[in-house]
């Protein structure tokens, strides 16, 4: 089951990066022995430039996956929180080095992500909107 949502992520994330990409959701052992504190993590290659590969941990996945079989009407902080980083994560593999653009570009992409996840345009302006309004005035 999480091959295909790792597949289901990762053609949802190149259409957002604009080019082929893969999504790997972190497993039980990852998780385990992992002390960061971040959501999503794409590594940049020595010349500086994001890979086309993104790590999502283990609790983001599985709030991915519930997402996805959601009737996305009403989503919760996790999910909102989760289809956020899948979006954040896919403008980092676009080519975008910047923390702060990535975040600003990823708000405006998360409707269409939503949307590429299953929501019909109003659950995916919802989503967006509660990024916005709830989320993100806390961001560092």
């Amino acid at each position: 089951m999480r091959i295909r949502l790792e597949h289901r992520l990762g053609s949802a994330a190149s259409v957002i990066a604009g080019s082929e990409v893969s999504i790997h959701c972190q497993t039980f052992g990852e998780a385990f022995v992992d002390a960061g504190a971040e959501s999503g993590y794409v590594a940049f290659g020595p010349t500086g430039v994001p890979e086309r590969r993104a790590l999502i941990k283990r609790d983001q996945c599985n709030d991915l996956g519930d997402y996805i079989r959601s009737d996305k009407r009403a989503p919760t902080r996790e999910h909102v929180v989760a289809v956020h980083v899948l979006t954040h994560e896919a403008i980092h593999m676009s080519g975008e080095t910047s923390e702060a653009i990535t975040e600003c570009l990823a708000m405006q992409k998360d409707a269409a992500m939503a949307r590429l996840l299953g929501a019909d345009d109003a659950s995916a302006r919802l989503l967006a909107r509660s990024y916005f309004e709830s989320i993100y005035p806390s961001m560092p």
